[in-house]
């Protein structure tokens, strides 16, 4: 296997565990056959082969994937088996952060192509087993200051918007706004948006805290570019 590229520079494997593995991880059933196979306790050894086999599927997602237990807690829960772990197998063990890929919120024409916008729900809740959990992305995104650099890429997205003359029904609740805000502004910049093209249906829990980009979607349908509707899921007595 080539080696990848963040590991063709010396680092150590406190910076490895800091920055490249993804700690938060929910461990797979390869896992449980790791640790199965350098355990020398034979309780755990033999619970590690159980939820690493085909047979013991269904225990495996009741003990990991709905609880959402992470790979560390897994290994604090099975301590005798990783303290004999290897480096080697904790390179087998633990994977890489994945990139994330965010929605551009912003058009090129209506910033001046000077910046550009995405649109993120910092990610918090608890688990089954009433543990805190912080999404690694969003959390990181939100600690940010003014000068910080962050890297990443830009790439094609796969919408595929119609001519603007054509009427259209824009479906995006919560973040799911990003990519049609992106729109909004462009064909605003253009000076070709109508309210009878663009039919906007926002959603989200509640009006005061979660409607992202009001007074901008508010603006843009009192100017007439724009029929906004919205639905607020928690801001009435019944659950919508």
């Amino acid at each position: 296997m080539p080696v990848p590229v963040f590991l063709q520079e010396p680092l150590t494997l406190y910076e490895i565990a800091e920055q490249y593995w993804d700690l938060r991880a929910y461990p797979t059933q390869y896992v449980f056959s790791l640790l199965a196979l350098v355990s020398q306790d034979k309780l755990e050894r033999e619970k590690c082969m159980e939820l690493s086999s085909a047979a013991g599927q269904e225990e495996w997602l009741n003990y990991s994937r709905r609880p959402r237990r992470t790979i560390l807690e897994v290994l604090h829960d099975f301590h005798k088996s990783t303290s004999k772990l290897t480096i080697d197998i904790l390179f087998e063990l633990f994977s890489t952060i994945k990139p994330r890929s965010f929605s551009i919120a912003s058009s090129a024409l209506f910033t001046n192509g000077v910046n550009f916008d995405i649109l993120v729900a910092v990610v918090k809740y608890n688990t089954k087993l009433k543990k805190p959990r912080l999404g690694l992305t969003s959390n990181w995104l939100k600690d940010l200051q003014v000068g910080d650099n962050v890297y990443g890429w830009i790439k094609n997205g796969t919408f595929k918007f119609p001519d603007v003359n054509i009427p259209q029904i824009l479906i995006g609740p919560g973040t799911g706004l990003a990519p049609f805000r992106s729109l909004l502004q462009e064909r605003v910049s253009q000076n070709v948006a109508s309210k009878d093209i663009y039919n906007l249906f926002f959603g989200c829990r509640y009006k005061d805290k979660d409607f992202h980009c009001k007074e901008e979607l508010e603006k843009m349908a009192e100017d007439g570019k724009l029929s906004l509707y919205c639905a607020f899921s928690r801001d009435q007595d019944d659950k919508m």
